[in-house]
């Protein structure tokens, strides 16, 4: 029971905490790129978008560990856009 414990969930939990790390740090990337490249209004109106598909994607059960990342990177994209 300990192995399973360690070395399965262990396993799991592992690769769930890189797949989150390596996806928010990609977003992060993104967020500069969008705010760098396109307008204010665009830039608002993705980071928009990003909080609606992430919401909507938390709303399901596995997606909340995608929706909730995706929904506070486009969070902060609406807010870095709308503030000057």
């Amino acid at each position: 029971m300990k192995w399973f414990f360690n070395n399965f969930l262990g396993g799991i939990v592992r690769t769930l905490w890189w797949l989150i790390t390596t996806i928010v740090g990609l977003l992060f990337k993104l967020a500069f790129f969008v705010i760098g490249m396109v307008g204010r209004v665009i830039a608002a109106l993705i980071g928009f978008a990003m909080i609606m598909a992430g919401f909507l994607l938390s709303l399901t059960g596995i997606g909340a560990i995608i929706g909730v990342p995706i929904s506070i990177i486009g969070s902060f994209i609406f807010v870095k856009a709308a503030l000057p």
